[in-house]
């Protein structure tokens, strides 16, 4: 037995006269009784069709975290038909769906033809090459004396299953007809019981039950014995009343498992008439492997790579990428403004050093590599190179520092990534027509206090500014910030104080080494108003008029920041893959020796603030 290809180059296995297994990717227009089925199991009708992708479109643009490719009809039929096109009901899946795989969930992490190739091999997972007599695809587990669970584990061949069942779902067909499960517990082992904790049962009927975009028609477990039903208590509490209604035990009874898979469909080992030779396990995965491209599409999400140089970035796909730049500005453009706006001139340069360095000299409690260029540089250019603003800012930085060991001891990306993983905090790929820094804080409907306490948040946000702060054209252009409010709740302003306001408005106004062009603020209600009075009293005048209002005018909000750096939801043009907020704490946390650099630096403890 052996893969062959067809005149189209594409792959089947053939196991008997005229009895092969392929996949058949075309949609069913032209077949009048898939249509009618699909028209009254799934509602598929030209009218349902076309207002359910319009509807999906809209919830998927607003749902800011989630990159799936909303143009592509095909993917979205995939998720619309399990949920009878119900644009509500499919979105909620896909969410469940990718927050599931967020969590390195391992059903879906690592998602690879050669990641489920030993299951396949040792063929514990199969899938029949006739559909039954609705026209479902037949998956067949062997979950007794075939599996050895040393060489598969549980959870192995569950991701097995779904890679398996991920392939076969690119077929319309199957995504109308569905799949029927065939279940072998021969001879089931008390090795094997070990693998069925009730974690893993939870995890996997969750993920089946509520996420899982696949019509699951029947589950038929067979050669089921006094041991099965020991381990079948651990599962049971977490079957639902629609899976549990399609569960059919048959033991050794091959008649039972008849009534319900016809046996023109069924091996001889399963007391079926078709006669194939089994497969190949080998063979198996190289017809997998000929569709390791939809893997590879699926997930090609955002995700943390490497340059030549050995720099982290993280890499959105069409061109985008967010980046730390650690190079200083040598273009034109940008010298002649670093001129123009903070007199940067050689001259000016090197007498600002010069009198910076006699200043820290003198201020004999204050640690800081004064020989280090790179290092003054970048509290002098939010300066203007006047030394003495700048040493006093340097002052004020590490006395907040000491003042509030709170909030700033041990600031480093792995204290606070738990902020970023919730996608509180990230940088746009693009900067904005000044060349200006944006950074987006999410601290409405996203923000769980319980699981990111105000201090953590505030944590993070120093983390991201440190890194802004080390890049010269950040120093130069500055930085601006979009606050998104969507969703902002009492038990969010609530964990807001005046003493939390003034020093928050002191570290932004005073301690900052930045240039802090603009605060834009959207989606705000009248509960962000009562917030905003707690804030207002400390706020200098400078301050106040960089911090513009728009709710959700972005007519307002793009006559200041150019549309092609925002995002559709913002509205702009900016076409680039949204990313999830860990790969913003993924990149810093490749910079952590500098972080911890940094936290060296500042007053001895004596110092009084």
């Amino acid at each position: 037995m052996s893969l062959k290809f067809d005149d189209q180059g594409a792959p089947f296995i053939e196991v008997g006269p005229d009895v092969c297994l392929k996949l058949d990717l075309s949609e069913y227009d032209d077949d009048a009784e898939c249509v009618r089925k699909a028209r009254e199991e799934l509602r598929e009708t030209p009218e349902v069709v076309q207002e359910s992708l319009r509807e999906l479109r809209s919830l998927l643009k607003d749902e800011k975290d989630l990159n799936v490719p909303i143009d592509d009809d095909k993917f979205l039929k995939r998720i619309l038909r399990p949920t009878k096109y119900y644009a509500e009901s499919a979105f909620e899946m896909l969410k469940g769906f990718y927050k599931t795989k967020a969590n390195k969930n391992f059903i879906l992490d690592d998602l690879s033809a050669n990641a489920i190739k030993v299951a396949l091999e040792e063929k514990v997972i199969q899938v029949f090459p006739k559909r039954d007599q609705h026209g479902r695809r037949i998956i067949y587990m062997e979950m007794g004396s075939k599996w050895n669970s040393a060489k598969v584990p549980f959870p192995e061949l569950i991701r097995a299953s779904h890679g398996l069942l991920t392939i076969l779902l690119l077929e319309p067909r199957t995504q109308l007809h569905g799949f029927v499960f065939v279940t072998n517990f021969d001879r089931l082992s008390l090795a094997h019981m070990g693998q069925f904790g009730p974690k893993f049962a939870k995890i996997t009927l969750d993920y089946g039950q509520k996420y899982a975009p696949i019509r699951v028609k029947a589950i038929n477990i067979v050669n089921n014995a006094k041991l099965f039903n020991v381990m079948f208590k651990v599962f049971k509490p977490f079957l639902g009343q629609k899976w549990g209604k399609r569960i059919h035990f048959h033991s050794s009874d091959m008649g039972s498992l008849h009534k319900h898979i016809d046996a023109s469909c069924l091996p001889t080992k399963l007391g079926g008439t078709l006669e194939w030779p089994e497969y190949d396990g080998k063979v198996l995965v190289e017809f997998v492997e000929h569709y390791q491209w939809y893997f590879d599409a699926k997930s090609k999400m955002a995700s943390l790579k490497f340059d030549e140089n050995k720099a982290p970035y993280i890499d959105l796909g069409k061109d985008y990428c967010v980046r730390l730049e650690s190079d200083e500005y040598t273009d034109a453009k940008s010298k002649e403004k670093a001129t123009r706006e903070l007199r940067e001139t050689p001259e000016v340069r090197a007498e600002a050093f010069k009198e910076l360095r006699r200043r820290l000299q003198e201020e004999k409690s204050l640690y800081v590599p004064i020989d280090d260029d790179a290092y003054l540089v970048k509290f002098l250019r939010p300066c203007k190179y006047y030394p003495d603003s700048t040493f006093a800012l340097m002052q004020r930085y590490y006395r907040f520092k000491l003042k509030h060991p709170d909030l700033c001891d041990d600031l480093l990306p792995t204290t606070v990534k738990h902020v970023y993983d919730e996608g509180l905090v990230f940088f746009q790929p693009l900067r904005d027509q000044h060349g200006r820094r944006i950074l987006v804080l999410e601290v409405g409907k996203k923000w769980k206090p319980s699981k990111v306490p105000l201090n953590d948040l505030f944590r993070a946000m120093q983390v991201a500014l440190e890194a802004g702060m080390d890049e010269p054209r950040t120093q130069l252009n500055g930085s601006i910030v979009l606050l998104d409010m969507d969703g902002l709740s009492l038990t969010q302003i609530l964990q807001f104080t005046p003493r939390f306001a003034a020093m928050a408005v002191e570290w932004v106004q005073e301690c900052t080494a930045m240039r802090l062009k603009a605060i834009h603020i959207v989606n705000n209600s009248y509960l962000f108003n009562m917030l905003f009075t707690i804030f207002k009293p400390f706020l200098s005048d400078k301050l106040r008029k960089r911090i513009i209002f728009h709710n959700k005018d972005w007519r307002s909000l793009t006559s200041h920041v150019d549309p092609a750096c925002l995002r559709p939801r913002y509205g702009g043009t900016l076409d680039a893959p949204d990313f999830e907020g860990n790969l913003v704490g993924e990149l810093l946390v490749m910079y952590m020796k500098d972080f911890e650099l940094a936290n060296s630096y500042g007053y001895t403890k004596k110092e009084s603030s």
